[in-house]
């Protein structure tokens, strides 16, 4: 995005400053995945579908497919293939969900026991360390995006003005499904309403979660 001139440097150390802090935290994957489709088929895909935001954008541009293309091989890719187990596949006819499967399940993790620098984010000397993994990632994960939260003022790109947040949050709370808790919304489709809300939990018409 920066040498399409998408973002200044300064966001990206901002995007650095945050991938250190919360990588302190966060163990990588054991597999990554990787469906490889050409530049071309790409745009013809983005044609083809007609989303009117991937259609009519600016940023969606051969140039910037191709560095993303380019930063994906050349950077990424090498890099998380140290620490997992990189599997990449031609996508240009399609990706075979099957083939992916099978090959996922034929990772032996066995041979991982010992420090590698395969996998050695997972390398815990007590298996009660597993657990204390398992609870973060399900029950603490506001606690690791709060990691994410630096403040930088001296990057206007990465702010909201307040004008700008009480738009989002407009949009937000009128898009379909979002006015009531899940369940209680008519607009897509929720049926029965009626019978699952209890007059004791109305509050001027909004069914909050947890009522």
């Amino acid at each position: 995005m920066i040498k399409c001139g998408y973002i200044p440097q300064k966001a990206r150390e901002f995007s650095d400053e945050i991938k250190e802090t919360v990588f302190q935290e966060v163990q990588r994957p054991h597999i990554a995945i990787y469906l490889d489709v050409p530049v071309p088929e790409v745009e013809r895909r983005i044609k083809a579908r007609g989303k009117r935001m991937e259609v009519n954008s600016n940023a969606l541009n051969r140039t910037f497919l191709e560095e993303m293309d380019h930063q994906y091989r050349n950077v990424y890719l090498p890099t998380i293939g140290k620490h997992a187990h990189l599997f990449v596949y031609d996508c240009s006819e399609g990706a075979d969900g099957e083939l992916i499967v099978e090959d996922m399940e034929r990772v032996d993790y066995d041979d991982y026991e010992k420090y590698t620098e395969k996998l050695d984010d997972w390398c815990f000397s007590e298996p009660s360390e597993y657990e204390v993994q398992r609870f973060k990632f399900t029950n603490e994960k506001e606690q690791l995006l709060d990691l994410c939260v630096i403040p930088r003022f001296d990057i206007p790109e990465i702010l909201i003005s307040g004008e700008d947040n009480f738009i989002m949050d407009h949009v937000y709370q009128n898009a379909p499904g979002c006015k009531y808790m899940s369940g209680f919304n008519a607009d897509v489709g929720d049926k029965g309403i009626w019978w699952k809300m209890n007059p004791r939990n109305w509050s001027k018409g909004v069914v909050h979660d947890g009522e």
